[in-house]
């Protein structure tokens, strides 16, 4: 942005923009040549973020393993094409949704599985084996599961988590 005015409903308006740069007029050329350096640098930092989310997205849509993610809340943030066929659910229905929503687990002995959900809130990693997933509709299969909270700062889980499903143990 290049302005004359600097009032609070004007840099109101440039922030809902997003701008790389707010510069109100006169401008001298040293504030030009710097606030363009930062500019530029910003614009090739974002860049490399969007291609390296853009890798990673698809290297997850490509896996057959079925990957399921939540958010600190416990709500569904991702799930990729093995976790849509797997759960029975399309991304556009879980995402948003509670984690024991989607993923519907019973213990072998048909009583609920024990805390996933909790384990993730706790920043606690494991896995389980001989599950039931019940699916929409009634059918179920059984699976195997690992989870991992993400790493946050300084290794510490920021209160949510990643839950990775897998159907039956081999």
């Amino acid at each position: 942005f290049l302005t004359a005015y600097s009032d609070e409903a004007t840099l109101a308006r440039a922030r809902e923009a997003e701008p790389f740069g707010y510069l109100v007029k006169p401008v001298d050329e040293r504030e030009l040549h710097s606030t363009i350096e930062i500019v530029l640098h910003r614009h090739r930092t974002e860049r490399r973020v969007r291609e390296v989310e853009h890798r990673l997205s698809s290297t997850l849509r490509s896996l057959g393993e079925a990957i399921l993610t939540t958010g600190p809340d416990g709500r569904v943030t991702y799930l990729n094409q093995a976790a849509e066929r797997m759960t029975g659910l399309p991304r556009e229905e879980a995402v948003g949704r509670g984690l024991p929503e989607v993923l519907s687990l019973a213990a072998s002995d048909g009583q609920p599985s024990p805390g996933l959900p909790q384990a993730l809130r706790a920043g606690e990693t494991g896995s389980r084996t001989g599950d039931r997933l019940t699916r929409p509709g009634g059918s179920s299969r059984e699976v195997g599961w690992t989870w991992s909270p993400p790493p946050g700062e300084n290794g510490h889980a920021p209160g949510g988590g990643g839950a990775l499903a897998r159907g039956p143990h081999r």
